[in-house]
């Protein structure tokens, strides 16, 4: 059987009944999809990012039918906007400019 990327963070992650990671790090109180489109960050794989100045505000990624068959919870969404903050934890930013 093919392990998915999303088998992948069920594995290594504790997730609440709501898709919320529940383990403590990074991605903790953010939905399962994060770390996915965390990893595509550090290859450079974002659709768009956006500075303020030099620094990085968040990156953005466009929802693509893959996506929505490896998470579901995606349904609705046009695009995922991730930031990190000085702490280093990954968080999801402007959820109302991502809804259909």
């Amino acid at each position: 059987m093919k392990t998915t990327k999303r088998d992948k963070i069920l594995s290594e992650y504790e997730v609440n009944g709501h898709g919320i990671i529940t383990s403590p790090g990074k991605f903790e109180g953010e939905m399962l999809y994060m770390p996915y489109f965390y990893e595509m960050m550090l290859c450079g794989m974002d659709d768009a990012v956006v500075y303020d100045g030099r620094q990085l505000l968040y990156s953005v990624f466009e929802v693509f039918d893959e996506d929505l068959q490896l998470f579901p919870e995606l349904e609705g969404r046009t695009e995922i906007r991730l930031a990190e903050n000085d702490q280093g934890f990954i968080y999801e930013t402007n959820l109302h400019n991502t809804v259909k």
